[in-house]
């Protein structure tokens, strides 16, 4: 449901509000934003990697294949770390309302299962 507010909404506040630690620039991370693919953020790398090329500069780059990593995310201990980081109340409350007691249901054609808790993963 929030991840349909943030989108209506024009994207996420975290972004629009520069939170120190999460995304200084706006224009870094595509997530909750429209119109922005991964073709859009390669683009991007490329462009500023060329630059580097232009000015002499060299350009370091890891590149991780994360293929499942979000289902597997322990939440409270995501939560432990985001309070360990000093992560501002407001925004921390905002991620455990997201986060916490997440409920799916499995529908195979005409039958739902009964709603169960998500203990781990996120959206």
């Amino acid at each position: 449901m929030l991840d349909s507010v943030l989108v209506k909404n024009g994207g996420s506040p975290f972004l629009r509000g520069g939170y120190s630690g999460i995304c200084q620039e706006q224009n870094v991370s595509f997530g909750f934003r429209k119109s922005l693919t991964t073709t859009h953020q390669l683009l991007r790398v490329v462009e500023y990697i060329t630059s580097g090329f232009e000015k002499g500069e060299s350009t370091g780059a890891v590149f991780l294949d994360v293929q499942k990593a979000f289902d597997r995310v322990w939440i409270q201990g995501l939560i432990h770390k985001l309070i360990r980081y000093k992560t501002p109340p407001h925004l921390l409350q905002l991620l455990k309302s997201y986060l916490e007691e997440r409920k799916f249901v499995v529908k195979i054609g005409n039958s739902m299962s009964e709603a169960k808790i998500m203990r781990a993963g996120i959206p």
